[in-house]
C-alpha cells in the first residue's frame, strides 16, 4: 500500500469541520463520521467546488476509475487553498509473500495478473501508486512524502496491529470480491456469469487458508 502526503505551499491552515464527500452513487454507510457527508458527483468531471476551497482533500483506492491521473491531481491542487494537504492512498490488486508461502500460478498470482490485463483492456492501470509521487509532484505540489505499507491479507502475522489489519483486510475481501470481479471479467475478458461466480467461490476458500502468508502493497 503506498499513501502520499503533500502540500501546496508552506503555510498549514486548519482542517474544514465539515467536509464532503464525493462517490458516483450513494451508496456509503449509516455510520459515517458526523463531520463528513458525501455527495453524488464524478471526481473526473469538471469540479464544481470554487478555486482554493479545500483544506484537505483525501483520495483512496480509486485504482483504474481515473482515466486521466494528471488532470485529476490539477483539479487538486487547484482547488485546495495555500497550505492545504493532498493524501491519495492505493493498494495494488497484486498479492504477494516474504517466504514463499504462495505456490507459483495459483490463484493468489492469477488474480492479481487478471486484474492488471482487464485494466489494459480499457486503457486504464491497476497500478497507478508507483506513480503517483512523481505524478503529484508534476502537478506542482512541494514537500512529497511518500510512505509505503505491507497490507496483510488474514490474521497471520505475529504483530498484533498487522493481525487486525489483516482481519478487516480479509473481510474487505470476502465481501467486496463479486463487486470487484463481477464487470472486469464478464465485460474485458468475456467470462460467463457463472464462470465468475466459480472463480469467487474458489478464491474464497483460498482466503481461508492460513498457511498463505499474502500481503498487497
Amino acid at each position: 500500500m503506498a499513501r502520499h502526503e503533500m502540500r501546496s505551499a508552506t503555510e498549514t491552515k486548519s482542517m474544514l469541520t465539515a467536509s464532503p464527500g464525493t462517490d458516483l452513487s450513494p451508496i456509503q454507510q449509516d455510520f459515517t463520521p458526523p463531520n463528513l457527508r458525501f455527495e453524488v458527483d464524478d471526481c473526473c468531471s469538471e469540479w464544481v467546488y470554487p478555486k482554493d476551497h479545500f483544506d484537505y482533500i483525501h483520495i483512496r483506492l480509486l485504482r483504474a476509475s481515473v482515466a486521466d491521473w494528471p488532470a485529476l491531481y490539477r483539479e487538486v491542487y487547484e482547488h485546495l487553498s495555500p497550505g492545504g494537504y493532498i493524501e491519495h492512498a492505493e493498494v495494488s490488486p497484486v498479492t504477494k509473500c516474504d517466504d514463499g508461502s504462495i505456490p507459483p500460478g495459483s490463484m493468489w498470482e492469477t488474480q492479481g495478473e487478471l486484474a492488471i490485463e482487464c485494466g489494459k483492456s480499457f486503457g486504464r492501470t491497476m497500478q497507478i501508486q508507483p506513480q503517483m509521487k512523481a505524478l503529484i509532484t508534476a502537478a506542482g505540489f512541494v514537500d512529497v512524502v511518500e510512505y509505503k505499507f505491507k497490507w496483510p491479507l488474514g490474521p497471520w502475522s505475529n504483530d498484533a496491529r498487522l493481525k487486525d489489519v489483516g482481519r478487516w483486510n480479509m473481510h474487505a475481501w470476502e465481501a467486496g470480491l463479486e463487486g470487484w470481479t463481477m464487470a472486469l471479467l464478464t465485460r474485458c475478458m468475456g467470462w460467463t456469469y457463472d464462470e465468475v461466480k466459480r472463480w469467487n467461490a474458489n478464491m474464497r476458500q483460498c482466503l481461508l487458508d492460513r498457511k498463505v502468508h499474502a500481503y498487497q502493497d
